[in-house]
């Protein structure tokens, strides 16, 4: 299923959906060229993999704190309304042209505290079972 900024509020329904909680990041994968990001989770039974594409990525940001235990489990994964949360950064979303009212911005948290931000124009889930 893909979604775009039209869609946020159904995206956010949809997400809370997702059974991401306990998930592990199986791989990350940039290409450059396409400016698409795909993100592969296994959830913690190995009963399903969750596939996710970020579209036209604008800015991609990866904290690195490793405050409680590993970064491979997801807390959660959201997508934030409030793009105060990147005030820090501002400037240097500033100076790359970024729309953020024409973009989708998603956060995924781990159990370490880490956080990867992700702002891009449109995302594609795939669940895929794998029983």
């Amino acid at each position: 299923m893909r979604f775009d900024v039209s869609q946020k509020e159904q995206i956010s329904l949809f997400f809370k959906e997702l059974p991401t909680h306990d998930a592990k990041f199986s791989k990350i994968e940039y290409l450059p060229s396409k400016k698409e990001l795909c993100i592969w989770l296994m959830s913690l039974n190995n009963s399903y993999l969750l596939k996710l594409v970020f579209y036209q990525t604008r800015f991609l940001i990866s904290t690195g704190f490793d405050l409680w235990g590993t970064n491979d489990t997801i807390l959660a994964l959201v997508l934030e309304d409030n793009f105060e949360i990147l005030s820090s950064l501002a400037k240097q979303i500033s100076s790359h042209n970024i729309n953020m009212y024409d973009s989708l911005y998603f956060v995924f948290q781990s159990f370490s505290g880490n956080e990867i931000h992700i702002i891009c124009e449109a995302v594609e889930v795939n669940l895929i079972s794998q029983r």
